[in-house]
């Protein structure tokens, strides 16, 4: 008797570790990606169960078995239950590249155009991490308040691009659009997945590869299915479904997933894998956007212009992080003056939600941050500079009615990484600091070594009277991991001794802090 061999069901997508959400409320949440990730998942999964099921079909009747066994560990779903949804791709006959609309993109998503002004490095060549400061001009104007952030995404690389058009046989300058087609009306999640694909206007592959879907993102277990399915090579169909197995997992962690190796490697590597291009935008997902926190005030940098602050971002494994490392490229490009290499980027602006400055200047804030965690207080300190320059040019002003503005700033040496020593020394002199605390955790002299809670402790008394008895609100950016919990650990410890209570107590008055919008936090891991 012949043997029935079904497919295996891969593993479904990892969710996200704990401590990936930074908990900002980022538009594309890493959760919002893992559901989306899911409802792909979901649908390869029906389109297995289904071609199982026809399989045992065709096994039962050739065997003249009329008893369907249900016990094995991938259970047969009812045909009924699978969606038929299919990704239909619409070619342009009558291509045009410099007729198609490129803006697409923009349109869809509230997207505009940004270039490089001008840069400055903030850190010494000592240093051994690298931060700029970077004004950036839009194409269009722009409306955001101090807190907020700028969410870029960075084109893919042209050799990458040309790598990917290559390996597919595909045209980069043709035209296309997408249709979604459903004979049973389901499939209606997973169209929802698939907005950022043009629909309604044609869009040349370059630009959708370029912009909008990642060949570079790091493919879940179950890709490697999609791609085994495709692959003409026996050994490499062998391969690509082990690794999408629950056998090959530790397999994929130690190697895709710790090496970071992207769709495009792997399908470089997997030759004989002809995966058609309707599978690849049905499963590859848009490119994530980065978020920065805007360090610039709108009253300061105009209706066309804002500031980051960014520090180039090396990971454990050697790695650079996409968007920090072409911001670092283009800077390089834009110093040497190679036009030809510069490139705009897309951005929009996110809107914080509820870490903003007080509607009063009379409010009294300490801000607390450590190295780049400076950025959106650089907005707020430059912010109150001009609204008190406001007043003063109006005969309004009165020094006696603003609120102290205490500044923690923690760094690893001075020579290193103060960024913005010479403006924040100006704010003081000019008062819009009232006081500015500077710690050097790895400073060369060992009594001058200060990590920035131990600080906060040092102030204790001033800390509690201007939260608790002029209601200032407290602010913390930086690392969830490093400023964010030993901060929290030195805020309770201040309460504990100030108003000398029961740990359990000075928590309870630290979330109240919370609530009240006195003690905002934004933290990253």
């Amino acid at each position: 008797m012949e043997k029935l061999e079904l497919e295996e069901i891969p593993k479904p997508p990892l969710p996200p570790e704990p401590d990936e959400c930074c908990g900002s409320g980022c538009i594309r949440c890493v959760y919002d990606l893992y559901e989306e990730q899911m409802e792909k998942y979901e649908f390869l999964k029906s389109q297995i169960e289904m071609r199982n099921n026809l399989k045992l079909l065709k096994f039962n009747e050739e065997n003249e078995f009329t008893i369907l066994d249900t016990t094995e560990s991938n259970t047969i779903e009812n045909n009924n239950n699978v969606s038929n949804f299919q990704l239909v791709i619409i070619y342009n006959e009558k291509s045009d590249s410099n007729n198609c609309n490129i803006n697409t993109l923009l349109d869809n998503n509230n997207m505009k155009i940004g270039n490089i002004s001008s840069f400055r490095v903030l850190t010494s060549v000592e240093s051994p991490s690298r931060a700029y400061f970077l004004d950036i001009k839009s194409n269009s104007e722009i409306q955001y308040q101090p807190g907020d952030y700028v969410s870029i995404i960075v084109p893919t690389d042209p050799s990458d691009l040309s790598k990917l058009f290559q390996r597919l046989s595909l045209d980069s300058q043709q035209e296309i659009k997408v249709k979604f087609e459903s004979s049973d009306g389901q499939g209606i999640h997973i169209k929802e997945t698939l907005g950022h694909l043009p629909r309604d206007n044609f869009e040349t592959l370059y630009n959708l590869f370029k912009w909008t879907v990642d060949c570079m993102f790091i493919p879940q277990p179950f890709i490697l299915k999609v791609m085994a399915t495709y692959c003409q090579s026996p050994d490499d169909k062998k391969k690509l479904e082990f690794l999408a197995s629950d056998g090959g997992l530790s397999l994929y962690k130690e190697t895709i997933e710790q090496h970071e190796i992207p769709f495009l490697k792997l399908l470089m590597k997997f030759k004989s894998c002809q995966i058609p291009l309707e599978e690849i935008l049905l499963y590859l997902p848009p490119k994530v956007p980065r978020k920065y926190s805007i360090s610039s005030s709108p009253l300061a940098s105009g209706l066309y212009h804002f500031h980051i602050t960014f520090t180039l971002l090396k990971k454990d494994n050697d790695k650079y992080g996409i968007c920090t490392y072409w911001m670092h490229k283009q800077i390089e490009y834009f110093e040497k003056e190679s036009h030809e290499h510069l490139e705009s980027f897309r951005f929009q602006i996110e809107q914080s939600k509820g870490f903003e400055l007080p509607d009063s200047l009379s409010t009294p804030i300490v801000l607390i941050a450590t190295g780049t965690g400076i950025a959106p207080f650089f907005s707020f300190l430059l912010h109150r500079k001009s609204l008190i320059e406001q007043q003063q040019k109006q005969g309004t002003h009165n020094p006696k009615s603003v609120g102290e503005c205490w500044l923690f700033f923690g760094c690893k040496r001075k020579n290193w990484d103060h960024l913005y020593q010479h403006e924040l020394g100006e704010l003081q002199n000019q008062g819009i600091i009232s006081r500015l605390i500077v710690s050097y955790s790895q400073s060369v002299d060992s009594t001058n070594r200060k990590y920035i809670n131990l600080h906060l402790e040092d102030y204790s008394e001033t800390i509690y009277k201007l939260i608790t008895l002029q209601n200032g609100v407290l602010y913390i950016c930086g690392n969830s991991n490093k400023i964010g919990k030993s901060s929290r650990e030195s805020l309770i410890n201040i309460i504990k001794k100030e108003s000398k209570c029961t740990e359990q107590l000075a928590i309870h008055q630290l979330n109240n802090w919370k609530l009240n919008k006195q003690y905002k936090c934004d933290l990253w891991s």
